[in-house]
């Protein structure tokens, strides 16, 4: 069963069409420029890493604004196509480590990662970035958006600085100054202790 794709209006759309592409387009560009809006990042040259590849809206933006971009969702959908060596249908986790320590961005948007994963992955966004890097987030759901929730909690814990920019009922958090370093390139993502999820 293919994913179902919403327009900007909440109007379902068949997945795999032109239509669909076009509309996961318009929301990733939208997206995308009110971030830019916010933050004045500059993306030409920069590595970066989409979070959430999902239909591949966000990564077709980067790579059009001239960012070096990989992408890394856990599986892929039939709006987009793979780019090897660029696009990794796999467990952020699992991300190459030649690519630890070497980014200038992270971006995750419309955060959907369960509270009992989300402390690793985020670990692995803060290891993957170099100690002037940015992780750009934002949360919809308004569980993830409380300040005792999981990924607030562990953004705080990974990272020194952390903007906190509403935009409408969505909250991006622009996180910088990785507390974590990766000294060595094999050394394994261990997850997080002592962040529990909230109620």
């Amino acid at each position: 069963m293919g994913r179902i794709v919403f327009d900007e209006k909440g109007n379902e759309i068949p997945s795999g069409t032109p239509e669909a592409r076009a509309c996961v387009l318009r929301i990733a560009t939208a997206d995308l420029e009110k971030i830019i809006l916010k933050t004045k990042i500059r993306l030409l040259g920069k590595k970066v890493l989409d979070l959430g590849l999902g239909s591949g809206g966000l990564f077709e933006c980067l790579c059009q604004r001239g960012a070096d971009a990989y992408g890394f969702d856990i599986k892929p959908y039939s709006e987009f196509s793979e780019v090897p060596g660029r696009t990794f249908f796999t467990d952020v986790r699992n991300i190459s480590p030649d690519l630890l320590g070497t980014s200038d961005f992270g971006f995750q948007l419309r955060y959907l990662v369960p509270d009992e994963l989300t402390p690793s992955v985020m670990e692995t966004v803060a290891k993957a970035l170099h100690p002037k890097g940015a992780y750009i987030v934002t949360f919809i759901d308004e569980h993830y958006q409380k300040p005792n929730s999981v990924p607030m909690k562990t953004l705080r814990k990974l990272f020194k600085n952390i903007k906190e920019i509403k935009m409408g009922g969505t909250l991006m958090c622009v996180a910088t100054e990785p507390r974590v370093r990766v000294k060595e390139k094999n050394i394994p993502i261990a997850k997080l202790k002592d962040i529990e999820p909230c109620m």
